[in-house]
């Protein structure tokens, strides 16, 4: 018993010389630095964390109104496609193309055939960061102009779909 109370001593004891050494400052000139450069450093931490959030929070206004201005653009039957599987439907105006439209970060246009089976995908995306909704906008006006179809076609990177890949590979 006497062992056990020994022990309960020195770690009371231990306890006390660390609030001790806490409460009392360090007066080296070494840790008045470290204190100097630690604030700095917790300051800097902050001020980076403020702009992380400040970031975030202006990506994710613009992401919003990229959304309104997408489903301004979209007809009623469209907006309900949309809403209900994530996707656009979209003929294209000079060819006559079906277009399906998802919301993906690349190859997001599938190329419909009549069966509407995919034929093949395509990708086409703008410079720079934009929200998604507004390249899938994009895309749409795109696609939808007489003028501008066959040209955003011939820039697209085209995809071939799984099946087409499997087909490409059986002998024969």
């Amino acid at each position: 018993m006497r062992h056990i109370e020994r022990i309960d001593n020195s770690i009371v004891a231990h306890a006390n010389r660390m609030d001790d050494a806490l409460k009392s400052p360090v007066r080296t000139p070494a840790w008045r630095q470290l204190g100097t450069q630690g604030s700095r450093w917790i300051r800097n931490w902050h001020d980076a964390r403020a702009r992380e959030q400040q970031a975030i929070r202006a990506a994710r206004r613009a992401e919003r109104r990229a959304l309104t201005l997408l489903l301004r653009i979209l007809s009623a039957d469209q907006r309900r496609d949309f809403r209900q599987h994530g996707h656009i439907h979209v003929t294209g105006a000079s060819s006559g193309s079906r277009y399906r439209i998802r919301v993906a970060p690349f190859a997001n246009i599938d190329v419909l055939a009549c069966n509407g089976i995919v034929a093949h995908r395509l990708c086409v995306q703008p410079m720079g960061e934009l929200p998604i909704f507004d390249v899938i906008a994009g895309q749409i006006l795109y696609l939808q102009d007489p003028g501008a179809e066959e040209g955003f076609l011939r820039h697209a990177n085209i995809h071939p779909t799984r099946h087409d890949e499997f087909m490409s590979r059986l002998p024969g």
